[in-house]
């Protein structure tokens, strides 16, 4: 049975109001590379009270980095303390 037109501007009215949809809609924008929609997203997240950073894959692998040293060395230093 189809869905009454109104029923389904109902839903789409509703769904523009979940954080979740925005966050689908900026994803699928930035792999696109649609940033005046990305942008548009950006901003409905804002006003829903979302705030999200973006860092560049280099200061990301960066962290990984550290935290993998930080990981290697607390390993090393608990086995140099064992009986």
């Amino acid at each position: 049975m189809p869905v009454p037109d109104a029923s389904i501007e109902k839903c789409a009215g509703k769904a523009s109001e979940h954080r979740v949809a925005w966050f689908v809609v900026l994803e699928r924008a930035r792999e696109i590379h649609d940033y005046e929609r990305a942008a548009q997203a950006l901003g409905k997240l804002k006003r829903l009270g979302v705030t999200i950073k973006f860092r560049s894959l280099t200061a990301r692998l960066k962290t990984a980095k550290k935290r993998e040293d930080a990981t290697s060395s607390a390993r090393v230093a608990k086995a140099g303390a064992a009986p």
